[in-house]
């Protein structure tokens, strides 16, 4: 999946993922129906993702 796509909770994740990128207890299912973030913050936020993590992220399937 490429980090340009990554919007809402799914986002949201991946930031987490990206702070905390050895901590084994951040799961996908922790950001479900929640609504984080403002959408407005979102650019900024793929930004911070794509520098830490990368342009492409793992398939979905393979999150956790």
């Amino acid at each position: 999946m490429k980090t340009s796509d990554l919007s809402g909770q799914d986002l949201v994740y991946w930031v987490a993922r990206a702070n905390n990128p050895r901590d084994p207890s951040i799961f996908r299912s922790h950001y479900g129906e929640v609504n984080h973030g403002c959408p407005s913050d979102e650019p900024s936020a793929r930004l911070f993702v794509e520098r830490k993590l990368g342009a492409f992220l793992p398939p979905r399937h393979q999150w956790q």
